[in-house]
């Protein structure tokens, strides 16, 4: 591989301060930290801004991040991955969560054994302090278990991703310092509460269990319903089709704005390029865009249509863009050459911005500067896949954008045989150029092949939440209704029929369970509005979503209520109310 001389007299990457596609990546000398690093670059900029004092402010500084292999993934591999950071923490929660419960559940049950150390002359404080004790020890133990299985986990995520050899999964200080706080934090929120209420010999047996049943419902709904729709969000980005034939394209990046090409000097040379690349057997078209199908650079504003604010998605091409990719023309016409003043849309777009109206002649843009529509088109997801409305507008390249345009051409033939005399026709024009030549299948492919991965990280992070949810219901209402067996054992003695005690017990935990599934579905939708803003796919009002995690919920409530109730009401009634 040969080095591309970016760096010298005349480059685009000297002159041009604006451009914000350019990042530098360095690697430290050997003691050398990044405060050290940063430290020199301020003084860097300081001799920058003396020489380009319009283009560098006042408080202008090159700001230094830590490098990392997830920095260069790819914007889908981001919201996959935050959906990943999502669904973790809220099993977090819910974890800590089920086990505060059951701890809390399981005072009633201490109470005897509490009461004996207290009149034999154990203090409150001393009882709490014990019990504190257990809970820490407690957190360390699964702090330890988490630590391990963490490791073993990144380390099988590091490989199959293909991670550099130098990232390693071996948790730093700052890596166990957070683990040992989140565990510290855990046992004090969720270990105090029934350490507290033991030491006290707490009353309100009842309603503390009804409390307890429905907050653990409502953070399961939670956890369930995000889950879903996190899982349902990753499949439908693995799914969705561009909008755009991809199979037999590539893209040429002769990258002359980095090599210091004027606008005259683009156009000439992009136009001989073109009229060799007709030349060429099997090419069908090709045309030019600024921003390549797949690429690495995504640029969008926010506007707000009908009231709600979206993303828009611009981009800037040639009149034989839509040809050259094979995206149907649904109304109206594309540019003329040379055209201006014009715009071109999406179907998603004109249905969003009007309608039920004909968006031809229709005016588009910022201030006083508005182009008429000229065309609508079928929805294509050409700027970023992640572009979920579609809401895509073209608009005729200038003449001082020719730096930054970018070929793409159809072919029937191979892509191989394309590519290599795309090479060698830049060579032949500019060798001192390096033109990235692209092929257009491998990058929709590459692009699936990481999302399906992490794709399976997210339903499997979802299965696990679905199990915690499971667990914690179950353990919590099975615990509470095993409590109650006393109480069974005096209603079957007074001769109550079996049907009404089972009916009482599911009365008893309806309304906290109903309050609690109700409070978990109007969370989680607050929830996932705000998602909707950050991840890919992300619906409102997913009804598989919510029905198959309330469904679910009811299911296991009543299984894990009626169980042991059934248990219960076999049991021996003088032996049952001689044990208690």
């Amino acid at each position: 591989m040969r080095e591309q001389p970016y760096l010298f007299d005349g480059s685009g990457i000297l002159n041009d301060f604006e451009n914000p596609s350019v990042r530098m990546w360095g690697k430290l000398a050997p003691g050398v930290s990044a405060q050290m690093a940063a430290q020199e670059l301020r003084s860097l900029t300081n001799v920058l801004r003396r020489q380009h004092p319009a283009a560098v402010w006042e408080n202008e500084f090159i700001q230094v991040s830590p490098g990392g292999h997830l920095q260069v993934m790819q914007p889908e591999m981001y919201q996959v991955a935050a959906m990943v950071g999502v669904l973790t923490l809220l099993i977090l929660a819910v974890a800590c969560g089920n086990l505060g419960a059951l701890l809390l559940a399981r005072a009633v049950q201490r109470e005897r054994e509490i009461g004996i150390r207290r009149s034999v002359g154990a203090g409150g404080a001393r009882v709490f302090r014990q019990l504190c004790t257990e809970s820490f020890l407690l957190a360390l133990v699964g702090a330890i278990a988490g630590l391990a299985l963490g490791c073993a986990v990144t380390r099988i995520a590091l490989t199959e991703f293909d991670a550099p050899k130098w990232l390693s999964a071996v948790p730093d200080a700052s890596i166990l310092l957070f683990t040992l706080a989140m565990s510290f934090a855990a046992a004090v929120l969720f270990g105090f509460t029934p350490a507290l209420q033991i030491a006290r010999h707490g009353r309100h047996k009842t309603l503390a269990r009804q409390i307890l049943v429905g907050a653990q419902l409502a953070g399961s709904c939670v956890l369930l319903i995000v889950a879903g729709l996190l899982v349902r969000a990753a499949q439908h980005a693995l799914f969705t089709s561009p909008g755009f034939a991809y199979e037999q394209l590539i893209s040429i990046d002769g990258q002359l704005k980095q090599h210091g090409y004027t606008a005259a000097q683009a156009r000439e040379y992009l136009a001989q390029m073109e009229s060799r690349l007709r030349a060429i057997p099997g090419v069908r078209s090709e045309s030019l865009v600024l921003l390549p199908p797949l690429g690495h650079a995504v640029s969008y504003a926010t506007a707000v249509i009908n009231g709600h604010n979206v993303r828009v998605y611009p981009n800037w091409v040639t009149p034989g863009l839509f040809a050259t990719m094979q995206i149907p023309i649904l109304l109206g016409r594309t540019f003329y050459p040379n055209e201006k003043n014009a715009v071109i849309v999406s179907n998603s777009f004109a249905r969003a911005q009007w309608p039920g109206q004909n968006p031809l002649g229709k005016r588009v843009g910022d201030g006083n500067q508005k182009d008429a529509v000229v065309g609508v088109v079928a929805d294509a997801h050409i700027n970023a896949l992640s572009d979920d409305d579609a809401l895509e507008e073209y608009w005729p390249a200038a003449p001082d954008q020719m730096t930054g345009m970018v070929v793409i051409v159809r072919t029937d033939g191979a892509l191989e045989n394309l590519e290599t005399a795309a090479k060698s026709i830049s060579e032949s024009l500019d060798p001192k150029l390096f033109p990235e030549v692209r092929s257009i299948p491998s990058l929709y492919s590459d692009s699936v092949a990481q999302i399906e991965r992490l794709a399976g990280v997210v339903t499997l992070v979802g299965l696990v939440a679905i199990a915690l949810a499971g667990v914690g219901v179950v353990g919590l209402v099975s615990f509470t209704v095993r409590q109650k067996t006393k109480e069974i054992a005096i209603r079957l003695a007074l001769g109550a029929p079996s049907s009404r005690i089972l009916k009482g017990i599911l009365r008893q935990f309806s309304a906290p369970a109903i309050i609690g599934l109700v409070f978990g579905a109007i969370s989680a939708a607050a929830a996932s509005y705000l998602l909707r803003h950050a991840l890919y796919g992300i619906s409102n009002l997913d009804l598989i979503a919510y029905a198959g995690a309330v469904g679910f919920l009811i299911a296991i409530f009543a299984i894990s209520a009626l169980l042991p109730a059934r248990r219960a009401l076999r049991v021996n009634v003088s032996k049952a109310l001689h044990y208690q």
